[in-house]
């Protein structure tokens, strides 16, 4: 797959915000999902050579190219569908906030910002195979107020990777709240 390098200049960042983690989805999601659109766009070829063999007119034998060429065509297009969404899903993890881009449609997209002093829990689910063997997973944001929604990144490489990740954010964001009710000086432990 291409390997797009995010810029801190894509998303704007807040004063004293720096990217900690970007994430996109693993191979593997896209594999699953396009897998049986090749197999579906073999089965016309198959099909015109074993019938350009056999004494047809050359009427049916150009009906046969048009709509075998015309399944392939809405194939393709099914499958350029499902890349633009697996390439624009996107997690971008600061030491502010966790913003969730997802691409719903080709033309809708939905964008969530979680802040870090909201998050209570992350949890890594892998359930099958596949997601052991190949290290992805799906992430699981818990975050505080009314009912203490979920926020779900799926199908992302090295889950518990970024899980410490984020829980690092969490607990230095804690840990400067608590300063700060203790009156005690703050020192930024992102300086270098």
């Amino acid at each position: 797959m291409i390997d797009y390098k995010f810029n801190k200049e894509d998303i704007n960042l807040r004063g004293g915000e720096h990217l900690v983690s970007v994430m996109r989805k693993h191979w593997f999601v896209f594999f699953t999902r396009v897998l049986p659109l090749k197999i579906l766009f073999v089965l016309p070829l198959i099909f015109m050579v074993v019938t350009l063999n056999m004494q047809l007119s050359q009427t049916a034998i150009a009906v046969i190219i048009f709509f075998s060429s015309l399944w392939m065509l809405v194939l393709l297009m099914a499958i350029f569908t499902i890349w633009t969404n697996y390439f624009l899903d996107i997690w971008i993890v600061t030491n502010q906030r966790i913003i969730d881009i997802e691409q719903r449609h080709l033309f809708n997209r939905e964008v969530r910002t979680l802040r870090m002093e909201t998050v209570q829990d992350v949890h890594v689910d892998k359930v099958n195979f596949f997601q052991e063997f190949f290290n992805f997973g799906t992430l699981r944001v818990q975050t505080a107020g009314t009912g203490g929604t979920d926020a779900l990144i799926e199908g992302i490489p090295n889950p518990e990777h970024e899980q410490e990740l984020i829980m690092k954010e969490v607990h230095i964001i804690n840990t400067k709240g608590d300063r700060i009710h203790s009156g005690q000086k703050l020192t930024s432990p992102h300086t270098t």
